[in-house]
Parts: C-alpha cells; structure tokens; sequence
C-alpha cells in the first residue's frame, strides 16, 4: 500500500479508498489543503475513489488577522477551486474571502472591500512602537 504525508496528514490507498489521517498539533491553512489535495491527487492516480479521514487529532485553523479587511486567493485549476471553495465553507473566515482565477479581478474585488471598510467608518489603530 502507497503512502504520502503531506504537511498536515498521512494518506494511503487501498481497494479504491483514500485513508487521511490528520497529524497530531498542525495548523490547517488553505495552502496545506491544497498541498493535501495535490498528494492525495497523485496517490489515486485520476481514479475514482471514496475516502475515510481520520480527523481525532488535535489541529488548528488558522485564524485570520483582526484586521484583515477582505482576503483574495488566485488558483489556476478546477480542483484548486474546489478545495478551495470547500476550505471557505469549512473554515468560515472572520474576513470576505474569495477565489480568483484573474489577479486584476482580484485586486478590484479587494479594492471594493476596502472602500466599503473605509464607508463603514472602522477605525483601527497600529499597535504602539516598542
């Protein structure tokens, strides 16, 4: 039976399942589910399969910053979208969160969240100088 490891997990596959089994203190972030999917991707070889993951570790989700205003990702595939997509349900991040295939179309989707922060009349102040 083939096994990878990715940063955040064991996976093998056998009989037409992929086995996940989640690592002990790590921190799930969109760039280590992408990666997770990517090895899982190779390991099924394109095949169809069904999946059993074993979640029972202690992980993290990486939480976004207090002041970050609007957070736009660019992927380059279906599947990034995807896993992507899935990762936002899952997750819920505090702040908009948006996939993009096109950086301009991010960056005026960014710039819209901005000015409808600044309309909102939030003021945050940097941390004092040490």
């Amino acid at each position: 039976m083939d096994m990878v490891v990715s940063n955040i997990a064991e996976m093998s596959f056998s009989e037409g399942i992929l086995y996940t089994r989640l690592l002990e203190g790590k921190e799930i972030d969109l760039p280590n589910a992408l990666d997770n999917f990517e090895k899982s991707k190779t390991l099924t070889k394109g095949r169809r399969f069904a999946t059993l993951t074993d979640a029972r570790a202690t992980v993290t989700i990486k939480e976004a910053n207090e002041n970050l205003i609007a957070q736009a990702i660019l992927i380059q595939s279906l599947a990034n979208r995807i896993v992507g997509n899935f990762m936002i349900k899952f997750h819920k991040p505090l702040a908009p969160t948006r996939l993009f295939s096109n950086r301009d179309e991010a960056i005026a989707w960014l710039r819209e969240r901005m000015k409808e922060d600044e309309a909102s009349g939030i003021k945050t102040e940097p941390p004092p100088s040490a």
